[in-house]
């Protein structure tokens, strides 16, 4: 089994949105031993400190700081992909949804004045691989922001900035790298993205160890 992801804390860097995230999971393990798969992946998320899990018939929900959620969903990932099955992680997180118990906090005055991409490439740091290579699309939602393509255009910029490959996809863009380093960038593009006491959703599927390699990309 593997280890639980441990947060990424970065000391003086300090995110735009400093609140609690959500986020509904489903993996799904294209073997007949997806139950124990499952099982396994999702083991002890229940006693992270910090984390709220719930799950019903459709998805899991998970809620707390950006780092503690994400790396959640990380250390679920590399363990089903670990197994060496055909495996498929849906994900749609949000953050500042008026209609969620969550809080969330505007941006500091320290921040302000700091480019949201430079931020971003600071807090995302150096996180350790996982050595499990995934193939990712996601969609940014900055909801009632008339200024959202500049936003996209951000992210874009800044997932380059750390070293993941991106292809323009319709609907989304496809991002390929380390599990770990690819939900680290979507954390990070949750939270400095986008108006900082707005309500955003990120939207993604990931997959790895898929038996038709590049044959649609």
């Amino acid at each position: 089994m593997t280890d639980i992801v441990q947060p990424n804390r970065l000391s003086g860097a300090t995110p735009i949105f400093e609140g609690e995230v959500g986020a509904n999971f489903s993996l799904v393990p294209a073997s007949d031993r997806f139950v124990p798969i499952i099982l396994d992946a999702v083991a002890g998320l229940s006693e992270i400190e910090g984390l709220t899990v719930s799950t019903d018939s459709i998805s899991s929900h998970l809620a707390g700081t950006p780092d503690i959620v994400f790396g959640a969903l990380t250390t679920t990932f590399v363990r089903a992909a670990a197994s060496g099955a055909h495996v498929v992680q849906t994900l749609l997180a949000s953050r500042g949804c008026p209609g969620w118990e969550g809080t969330f906090v505007p941006v500091s005055s320290a921040e302000a004045s700091t480019g949201a991409v430079s931020a971003a490439v600071a807090r995302f740091g150096n996180p350790a691989a996982s050595g499990i290579q995934v193939a990712a699309q996601f969609a940014l939602l900055p909801l009632a922001a008339s200024d959202y393509i500049e936003t996209i255009a951000q992210t874009l910029v800044f997932l380059k900035a750390v070293g993941l490959r991106t292809t323009s996809k319709d609907f989304g863009t496809r991002v390929d790298g380390d599990a770990a380093h690819v939900l680290a960038a979507f954390s990070t593009i949750l939270t400095h993205f986008g108006n900082p006491a707005g309500h955003v959703v990120l939207q993604a599927t990931l997959v790895a160890n898929s038996p038709s390699g590049e044959a649609f990309k």
